[in-house]
């Protein structure tokens, strides 16, 4: 993603897949911050990557400016996370109503299609989170394909799935899809010691 960056070609279509617990998200919300904060900084890598020269430059957000705020409080305007909890939330009764046992239709052209299609409030650019799109039905993965491929300016659009074979094959292929494994068990021991829980627990 930092080479992406870097060559201006993060493109707008991203999909994460990964289990539970590996950072997909929080690696989506730092990507956003980079994306919509007013004054990215840039640092050295300095080994931080070991995929990358000691001297590439990294981007990330400043965590200063009014945009990093709002979102570190999570009440940025041009971040939108998309969850089938949002149905609880549809103007539609009918969609309200509904088991939320998929992401359907009715919350993607809403919370989604309708955003994305709407200027920034911040001029930046729009970022739209997708949480377990796995569950997206295929009536709505099929709605969200034209978007995929040719979104308005500036927006993005990043989709977290367990498995990319989950998905259909028409909106994989209009993704960049970046691949997160299980943590190294000697980082999750190393980070509950951290948290102080006693060594033996945290091996267990």
């Amino acid at each position: 993603l930092q080479k992406r960056m870097a060559a201006g070609r993060m493109g707008h279509a991203l999909m994460f897949t990964g289990p539970h617990g590996v950072g997909r998200r929080t690696t989506a919300i730092a990507l956003a911050g980079a994306l919509l904060c007013e004054n990215p900084k840039t640092s050295t890598n300095n080994g931080e990557f070991p995929g990358l020269d000691d001297d590439f430059q990294l981007t990330d957000a400043c965590g200063q400016c009014n945009d990093c705020k709002t979102l570190a409080a999570g009440t940025h305007p041009d971040l939108a996370v998309i969850s089938k909890e949002l149905a609880a939330h549809h103007p539609d009764p009918k969609v309200r109503e509904r088991k939320m046992q998929n992401l359907g239709i009715g919350v993607i052209k809403h919370f989604l299609l309708k955003g994305a299609y709407l200027a920034p409030s911040r001029g930046k650019g729009k970022v739209f989170i997708v949480r377990e799109a796995e569950l997206m039905t295929p009536i709505a993965q099929n709605s969200l394909l034209k978007t995929l491929e040719e979104p308005p300016p500036g927006v993005t659009i990043i989709l977290l799935v367990k498995r990319a074979e989950q998905m259909l094959p028409t909106t994989i292929s209009r993704c960049h899809t970046v691949q997160f494994g299980p943590l190294p068990a000697e980082f999750v021991t190393e980070q509950l010691v951290r948290a102080d829980v006693p060594p033996d627990e945290a091996a267990f």
